[in-house]
């Protein structure tokens, strides 16, 4: 079977800080879930062109963790367009931000390992 791939791209944005503070105490939950072992909580802000409708790998359902909204997620493939490098992580979608804005998990800090300003393109690819 012949998988598809689909590609976003996205620019580097800076964030509030308000996701990565409220998932960290959900962090091992969410690692499990995502089968992502090394997650780390800080989220990486990337601004679309276009809305993006979240394929759902899984759902955190506030109700379930203490929480007043729902966390959901699909796993990804991040990608930075200016070297050959590529992280596991996941994207993170609460009520907060609209279609256009992704919160970005990985298994590294992605503005540290890629050396990522606000204004960098960062690839997504999204697994069928």
């Amino acid at each position: 079977m012949e998988h598809e791939f689909l590609h976003l791209v996205g620019t580097v944005e800076t964030g509030v800080g308000v996701p990565s503070r409220s998932i960290a105490p959900l962090l091992s939950i969410i690692r499990e879930a995502s089968s992502l072992k090394e997650l780390q909580a800080p989220t990486l802000n990337l601004r679309l062109s276009a809305p993006y409708v979240l394929r759902l790998t899984f759902t955190l359902f506030g109700s379930e963790v203490g929480r007043d909204e729902d966390f959901h997620f699909e796993v990804c493939s991040i990608h930075d367009l200016k070297r050959v490098q590529a992280f596991l992580g996941s994207i993170m979608r609460t009520n907060y931000h609209g279609d256009d804005l992704l919160e970005v998990m990985a298994e590294v800090n992605l503005r540290e390992r890629l050396g990522l300003v606000d204004g960098s393109s960062v690839a997504l690819s999204l697994f069928d």
